[in-house]
């Protein structure tokens, strides 16, 4: 039978009893060693074929496979074969890591990629079109999410991959004030946005005094939000006791902040679906 020869907990405990059956007191019956002995190389076998993330072919990983197996042929006691036991257990466990680095590795290039795909700019040739302007008239027939932050490269990220994801993965319109076709002056679109707003995310990292205006606004409207940063060292006085989320500005950072929100999104809409429901 064909087993994945690590990250297995069944095979673990088969090593486990192997190792204990060895162990018992008095001479171990011939019959015992040698299934002992062959479940060990049936394993050795596995491993030389198994995707673990690292190429066998390399010679320093063949070289310890090899030297395994003649030991294996040439132990003649229990305790020679217990060794060996022991050795393979903390083979697996190498193949394990080795394993999930890798799976780690393909997750993050599949991050990479679905940020690099959200971060394409718009077709030239489309860019100018009307149904391509964001306007306060259009997104009357949306529901919004309305995030406050700086506009820096640094946050381009944060912006992407957290705040973006989060709100189409709920069914939200992610918007920025300055994504807003000017129709009127500023300060006029950003109270109609967020007097849309279902959601309001606001990212007080550097303290920035636009963020922290707009902000303002949304207190006043008794918007639902969720304040994030990236140190504690940002929440003035009068915003600490507020809901916040720290985060960190990286790869893992960015994931995890994309969790949260959508778990303050659903339960937030969840909400007000209930109140909705009562009346």
């Amino acid at each position: 039978m064909t087993m994945r020869p690590y990250g297995n907990p069944h095979l673990d405990a088969m090593l486990e009893r192997v190792e204990h059956e060895l162990s018992r007191p008095g001479k171990p019956r011939a019959a015992s060693l040698q299934d002992s002995r062959m479940f060990l190389m049936r394993l050795l076998a596995e491993f030389m074929h198994a995707p673990f993330g690292m190429d066998v072919a390399d010679a320093g990983v063949r070289e310890t496979l090899f030297v395994l197996r003649r030991r294996l042929e040439q132990a003649q006691t229990a305790e020679e074969l217990r060794s060996l036991v022991g050795e393979v257990r903390r083979l697996t466990t190498a193949f394990s890591t080795i394993a999930q680095n890798r799976a780690m590795a393909e997750r993050i290039a599949e991050l990479e990629a679905k940020v690099d795909s959200l971060a394409q700019p718009q077709d030239p040739g489309t860019g100018n079109s009307d149904d391509n302007l964001v306007t306060v008239e259009k997104l009357k027939e949306k529901r919004v999410l309305f995030a406050v932050m700086p506009f820096h490269e640094d946050f381009s990220d944060v912006w992407v991959g957290g705040i973006q994801r989060a709100a189409t993965g709920t069914g939200l319109t992610p918007i920025r004030i300055d994504m807003i076709s000017k129709s009127s002056a500023i300060t006029d679109d950003i109270v109609s946005v967020i007097d849309l707003a279902e959601i309001v995310v606001v990212d007080v990292t550097r303290n920035n005094p636009n963020v922290m205006f707009e902000f303002g606004f949304a207190l006043a409207r008794r918007k639902p939000h969720v304040v994030i940063s990236q140190s504690a060292e940002f929440l003035t006085f009068d915003i600490k006791d507020i809901r916040t989320v720290l985060y960190r500005n990286c790869w893992k950072g960015i994931e995890d902040l994309h969790k949260e929100l959508q778990r303050f999104i659903r339960g937030t809409v969840g909400e007000k679906k209930k109140k909705k429901a009562k009346r």
